[in-house]
C-alpha cells in the first residue's frame, strides 16, 4: 500500500494545472483465496482483462487492482484510464499479472484496507469493486463496519457474487450475493451475481459498464442499511 500512497501524494503534490483530473477512482478487488482454483483465478483474470478491453468510453479514471485473502496486496499502481487505448494497455497488464497468494477469506480486513485506499484517492466519484466466492472466514468478520465508515466517506462499494456449489455464505442468507448485499454494499452500490467462475467475464463487462457510467442495473440490487 506504501508505493500506491506515495503515488497518490505525489499526484495531490501536483499544481492544480499539472494534476489529471480524475473523475472516477475504481478501485478492483480479486479474490485470490483459497477456494479459488488456478483455473478460476485464469477465468477472474482473462474476464477482468477482457472487460476492460471492452469498455468504449471511459472518463478520466483512476484504476488500481487489488488481490485480498488473508492479506492484501496492490497488484497494479493507480493508472489513469481516460481512452480505449488507455484500457488496452491497462487490459495487457491484467493479462499476465501473477497471482500474488491464496489463504483464508478475511473480507472484513480486505474491506478496511480498500476503505483506506480509496480515501486517499483525489477524485470526485470512488468505486471499490469486490469480487467474492464466499464470506469472512473463519468467521466472525464484520465486513459491515467498513462498509458503513465507506458511505460516511462518500465510497461507493459494489460486489461481485462468484456463486457456485461451495460458496461459503453465512447463515441465515439464501445465497451469497444476499450476504454481500447485507454486509458488503454501501446504500448507493449493488450486486450482480456470476453463476460461478465460468459466468465471471460475463458479470464484470455489465458490472464495468454501470460502474463506468455511474448507474445500477434494472432491477436494481441495491443494499438496505441493516
Amino acid at each position: 500500500m506504501k508505493r500506491a500512497a506515495l503515488a497518490l501524494v505525489l499526484l495531490l503534490a501536483m499544481p492544480a494545472h499539472a494534476a489529471p483530473r480524475c473523475d472516477l477512482g475504481l478501485i478492483l478487488a480479486m479474490d485470490v483465496t483459497t477456494s479459488v482454483s488456478p483455473e478460476e483465478w485464469e477465468m477472474q483474470r482473462s474476464g477482468l482483462a477482457q472487460a476492460i478491453a471492452a469498455q468504449p468510453q471511459w472518463p478520466q479514471t483512476t484504476v488500481i487492482v487489488v488481490q485480498w485473502a488473508f492479506q492484501q496486496r496492490i497488484t497494479i499502481e493507480p493508472t489513469l484510464v481516460a481512452s480505449r487505448a488507455d484500457a488496452a494497455a491497462l487490459a495487457a497488464q491484467i493479462a499476465v499479472m501473477p497471482r500474488a497468494f491464496d489463504g483464508h477469506t478475511k473480507l472484513a480486513q480486505a474491506m478496511e484496507f480498500l476503505v483506506d485506499l480509496a480515501d486517499e484517492m483525489p477524485c470526485e466519484r470512488k468505486v471499490i469493486d469486490v469480487h467474492g466466492d464466499g464470506q469472512d472466514y473463519p468467521p466472525p468478520g464484520q465486513p459491515v463496519r467498513a462498509r458503513e465508515r465507506a458511505f460516511l466517506l462518500g465510497i461507493t462499494v459494489n460486489a461481485l457474487a462468484i456463486e457456485s456449489s461451495e460458496s461459503y455464505a453465512h447463515p441465515g442468507y439464501a445465497r451469497l450475493a444476499d450476504y454481500y448485499q447485507a454486509q458488503l454494499v454501501t446504500p448507493d452500490g449493488f450486486v450482480i451475481d456470476a453463476e460461478g467462475h465460468g459466468d465471471f467475464a460475463r458479470a464484470i463487462k455489465q458490472k464495468l459498464s454501470l460502474e463506468i457510467a455511474g448507474a445500477r442495473p434494472e432491477p436494481t440490487r441495491v443494499a438496505e442499511a441493516r
